[in-house]
């Protein structure tokens, strides 16, 4: 049932990102939306989607890792990219029905629970892995982007050697879609 915190996606579905389904799910949505978003809130240099950044995470994994580090951002096709300063002390107070306030946090955790059962994937049997990996990226994409990290308190530290491809969206979308398919994800065809 759609409440009020529905949007429309890329494929026509409305779906409530508040109250996310396994049949809400679809790639082709998820690809789209990240193909589209800026990392670091659209402040690059170049456009660089999230859809690249998460190709780049699921290339320093192990295979068994790789699916689920292609989707580790996933949700944000549902909900956008927020900056990761302000992540964790962001917070909704008592909407859509909810007697207490929920974390941004929260609501990632949901729609990943829902992906997981629609895409076929388990994050959480490889979530220190690609969390090390994103935070290697983030590193990496932040001295590549921003010129500096300095100040950033960082847990890894930059790749040595990084050539972003800075695909555009449609491009970007594509490549994100064939990699989830040569992974073994279901529900897509090219």
């Amino acid at each position: 049932m759609i409440g009020t915190t529905w949007m429309q996606t890329f494929t026509g579905k409305r779906v409530d990102p508040l109250n996310m389904r396994p049949e809400d799910i679809d790639i082709l949505d998820i690809a789209q939306a990240l193909g589209n978003i800026c990392r670091f809130g659209g402040h690059t240099r170049r456009f660089y989607s999230v859809a690249e950044h998460s190709l780049e995470v699921a290339n320093l994994v192990s295979n068994k890792a790789k699916l689920p580090a292609l989707l580790h951002d996933a949700q944000e096709a549902y909900i956008g990219d927020i900056i990761r300063p302000i992540k964790g002390s962001l917070s909704i107070p008592k909407l859509a029905g909810y007697h207490t306030d929920i974390s941004i946090h929260e609501i990632e955790d949901h729609i990943r629970w829902q992906m997981e059962i629609a895409l076929g994937f388990k994050y959480e049997s490889a979530r220190d892995e690609i969390i090390k990996a994103d935070d290697i990226m983030l590193a990496t994409e932040g001295q590549f982007f921003m010129g500096s990290i300095e100040g950033w308190n960082l847990a890894e530290q930059p790749k040595e050697k990084f050539s972003p491809a800075m695909y555009d969206p449609h491009l970007a979308m594509l490549m994100f879609l064939a990699t989830y398919r040569s992974l073994g994800g279901k529900g897509v065809s090219l």
